[in-house]
């Protein structure tokens, strides 16, 4: 069962609180060779996987000479995946916060099932953050998500990782974008666990709860992912959401100096809670008054035998009623 409560409004501080903690447990030395590698990869130009995507995977674990189901145990695995994800996180350090009406309205379903799963191909950044005040699915709360998209090379396909937040330390989740709906991506997450060798019990502990959480954080990276969302710098309460990707210096990728934390969605937000405050201040004797219920809108643009991208917006949902005797409302 999801619980969720109002949200606070989180110092820019503590909003990074959480990937910052976790960069700080990493071994010393953890991201020495993938950093030199990155910057490798680069050195003849861009490099030959997709811009949505930092580095590979396979790439981060070549570089520290490592085969995962050879030699290491199920947690070992865990571990290293993680740091797949804190590696990403350290060239974005994004810290994503939703208006906490969005964040419930987007978590409690919609028709995200109808649309493509290329959409989450336009995360604005290579690995945000994105916070998760109140989210609990019986195993402890939730603090936030990293997702991250990877390039997996012997199958020339991408592929959404997400390191989840939980408050025990992260767990990843994984499935391919490969042509189907975000339903049907989400439902291949149990695939991906057994063919990730996870142990028998430790599938059967977490496959429900893990659904549960992709299909509750995968509406938050989609909004994420639109052509235009809704996004502005807590420092400064405004501020346009210009750069997709962070800057690339002379070698590519450049680390940031500190996080940053981006509200998401306000406007939105408010517009939500004042439209549930007059469904519910509505009159018995209006003319059906309701709530038209939150729905995503997609297309595709481009030419038939091209490149072509899809769009997706999120239309929220609005009041819709009238008055006594007859007027518009």
């Amino acid at each position: 069962m999801i619980a969720t409560r109002a949200v606070k409004k989180v110092s820019r501080i503590d909003a990074a609180v959480r990937p910052l903690r976790h960069l700080r447990e990493m071994p010393d030395g953890m991201f020495d060779a993938p950093d030199a590698a990155l910057r490798a990869a680069w050195e003849h130009g861009r490099p030959n996987w997709p811009p949505c995507c930092l580095m590979p995977v396979s790439e981060f674990l070549r570089s520290k000479d490592v085969n995962l189901f050879s030699q290491f145990t199920f947690e070992q695995v865990q571990e290293l995946h993680a740091s797949t994800i804190l590696f990403g996180w350290r060239y974005t350090q994004s810290v994503f916060s939703f208006h906490p009406d969005l964040q419930d309205e987007l978590m409690s379903g919609g028709d995200t099932e109808t649309v493509p799963s290329e959409a989450l191909l336009y995360m604005p950044v290579w690995c945000p953050y994105i916070l998760t005040p109140g989210f609990d699915v019986g195993m402890g709360p939730i603090h936030g998500v990293f997702p991250m998209l990877n390039w997996v090379d012997h199958t020339q396909k991408h592929e959404l990782r997400i390191g989840v937040d939980f408050h025990d330390g992260l767990r990843l989740i994984a499935f391919p974008l490969d042509g189907q709906t975000v339903r049907e991506a989400t439902a291949a997450i149990i695939a991906n666990m057994v063919a990730g060798k996870w142990p028998e019990v430790a599938r059967r502990e977490t496959e429900n709860a893990i659904v549960e959480v992709a299909s509750k954080v995968i509406p938050l990276i989609l909004y994420l992912c639109m052509e235009s969302p809704e996004i502005v710098d807590r420092a400064t309460n405004g501020g346009s959401w210009s750069a997709r990707r962070p800057p690339l210096g002379a070698h590519g990728p450049v680390l940031p100096d500190y996080p940053r934390t981006w509200n998401v969605g306000t406007l939105t937000g408010r517009a939500i809670r004042a439209a549930r405050k007059e469904a519910g201040a509505a009159k018995p004797g209006s003319k059906s008054p309701h709530l038209r219920s939150a729905h995503w809108h997609h297309f595709w643009t481009g030419p038939r035998d091209g490149y072509r991208k899809i769009i997706v917006k999120f239309l929220p949902p609005t009041f819709v009623g009238g008055v006594d005797g007859g007027g518009d409302g």
